[in-house]
């Protein structure tokens, strides 16, 4: 009885001190603030019901400098012009309910350049899609740990969402529909971050892009929907140590690109469990080619060999076209394809299956490819480059 008195005791002990230390907490926490506080009041109704025509970006970037934790509830905020986020928590009411809109500018509607920050559950729209004119719905520069979550991303003029410089961020939970260039594109040393649960859909160029030093990401599952002019998937210009997963892409608009490239100087990449539907043209293109930095802080990317990466466990399933190619080599400057690793293959419905266009290829390991009957040439490379093949049936 006594033990069960001092039992009964050190709990309540133990619950007034859970008690006490969640009330400090959360009398120490300012709760959020809606944004339409900052608003006048006599556009609030117009606000929540689309019809307001005043732009707010003044009362609405002094939300954000305000550095309280913001709630946007839902209701369209119209703007005309960038707004910056240099620390802040932004939630919305959710995807399609709280929408910023940023109409016919050649413009960046959010650019946040700071640590630390959260935002999610909104879209943000730009309403044109002029391919060429710039402006991305969020521009990520120089960030570090901060936390993109349920976000779409409408009619950007180029890209969906942008990531200059950023490291060790979590974006999950994006979704980018018609933009001019791309969904998602990764640049400039864009390195360390996770990407999961992303999709891009009738987007003008590529569903999702790393380049020029983007390395060290890890993405799972995306999912990847006609994309007019360039290849669905892109790797370029020195992007190593990226792991990527889930992945699937399908219905290319026109059937002149591959739905995934490995380009200029990209090493150690591993692609793993992807599905391609309805390859037109080319499926996975792995070709090297000398490029040239654009940006005036030069990165310092050396031209090099496509090497180390590994793609496995590929479905990749053509649309007879009788032009196509599942898996094709080219080397265009004498660069060097080499040591590269793929394991896992189906191929169906091309009608070459693996082709090395100018012998570039060298010392690749090919395991375990299959090949569907309607595949009428499977194997185009050339014999004594080292190749090591282990269980491919490569003439039927």
């Amino acid at each position: 009885m006594k033990e069960n008195q001092r039992l009964s005791r050190r709990a309540f002990y133990i619950g007034a001190g859970a008690l006490s230390l969640s009330s400090s907490l959360a009398i120490g926490r300012q709760p959020a603030r809606d944004l339409l506080s900052f608003i006048p009041s006599n556009l609030h109704g117009g606000v929540s019901d689309g019809t307001n025509r005043t732009p707010l970006t003044k009362f609405i970037q002094d939300a954000f400098d305000s550095g309280e934790e913001i709630k946007a509830p839902t209701g369209v905020f119209l703007l005309d012009g960038p707004v910056q986020i240099k620390t802040l928590t932004l939630k919305g009411a959710g995807r399609g309910k709280t929408v910023f809109r940023l109409p016919d500018k050649n413009l960046n509607a959010f650019r946040l350049s700071a640590p630390n920050a959260h935002i999610a559950h909104l879209t943000i729209d730009l309403v044109n899609s002029d391919q060429k004119a710039n402006g991305s719905c969020l521009l990520l520069v120089d960030t570090t740990n901060c936390t993109i979550f349920d976000i779409e991303a409408l009619n950007a003029n180029r890209q969906g969402f942008t990531a200059n410089r950023a490291t060790g961020n979590n974006l999950i939970g994006l979704y980018a529909r018609r933009c001019g260039h791309r969904g998602l594109n990764f640049s400039r040393g864009s390195s360390g971050n996770t990407i999961r649960n992303f999709r891009a859909d009738e987007c003008g160029f590529s569903g999702m892009l790393f380049g020029f030093q983007s390395g060290g990401n890890k993405v799972e599952d995306v999912r990847i929907r006609r994309t007019e002019i360039s290849p669905g998937l892109v790797l370029m210009a020195g992007s190593n140590g990226n792991a990527i997963s889930n992945v699937s892409i399908s219905d290319p608009a026109r059937d002149t690109e591959p739905h995934v490239q490995i380009g200029a100087a990209c090493c150690d990449n591993r692609l793993s469990d992807f599905s391609l539907d309805g390859v037109n043209n080319r499926g996975i293109l792995v070709r090297n080619e000398r490029f040239y930095e654009p940006y005036p802080d030069k990165l310092g990317i050396q031209n090099g060999p496509i090497t180390g990466n590994v793609l496995e466990r590929f479905k990749l399933r053509g649309a007879g076209n009788p032009k196509s190619v599942g898996l094709i080599f080219e080397d265009k400057d004498g660069l060097g394809i080499a040591r590269d690793r793929f394991l896992s293959f189906n191929i169906s419905g091309v009608s070459t299956g693996i082709e090395d266009r100018n012998g570039a290829a060298r010392d690749i390991d090919f395991e375990n490819i299959t090949f569907g009957s309607d595949v009428r040439r499977r194997w185009q490379v050339p014999e004594g480059r080292g190749h090591r093949l282990f269980n491919v049936n490569r003439h039927g």
